[in-house]
């Protein structure tokens, strides 16, 4: 039989066919000899992962009954999650206040440091959209919140669907965030 792995007196491993896999949850590949950082918390890269999940539109408490598109991806590198998704729902139900639910990783649980922003892009059929709106991740949630930018005293504003949302209205968007 061939060999499929090499080692070379330099020390280099080369696989010329197959996978290298990781027998034991928690191993990966450590890169501690590189000593880059002292405020490093880890230098071991021990998960990548990519799938498809199913983004939902809920206040919360309520989600979307029906959906005319409803489809995400995901690639998780370590700690570091990249979404995407396209969801626009054909039955809103009783929807109060407009979240993107159901992300395949909860987000870091730890201080005001790790707020995550993403980037969207809405198409609606309800005049009422013309405000920016912004994507919003806080801690430790599995929910991206849809915020109008508006002037007010009170906070941030949820995006309504008695206001801003109907049935034709859809978001298209992508989502950067640390896992916990």
């Amino acid at each position: 039989a061939t060999a499929k792995m090499k080692l070379s007196s330099g020390g280099d491993l080369t696989v010329t066919s197959g996978d290298i896999i990781m027998g034991t949850s928690g191993k990966g590949i450590d890169f501690s000899a590189t000593a880059d950082g002292t405020t490093m918390s880890s230098e071991l890269l021990d998960d990548y992962e990519e799938g498809n999940w199913n983004p939902i539109i809920t206040d919360g408490t309520n989600d979307a009954v029906g959906y005319s598109t409803q489809a995400g991806n995901y690639i998780k590198i370590g700690t570091l999650v990249f979404l995407s998704g396209n969801v626009q729902a054909s039955n809103l139900g009783s929807v109060g206040n407009v979240s993107i639910g159901g992300a395949p990783f909860a987000s870091k649980a730890a201080g005001e440091e790790t707020y995550y922003h993403g980037s969207h892009h809405i198409f609606a059929t309800s005049a009422d959209v013309a405000e920016t709106t912004s994507l919003h991740m806080g801690n430790n949630v599995t929910v991206i919140d849809v915020y109008r930018n508006i002037t007010q005293t009170t906070g941030p504003h949820l995006w309504t669907t008695s206001d801003e949302v109907d049935t034709g209205t859809g978001l298209r968007f992508n989502m950067t965030y640390i896992s916990a």
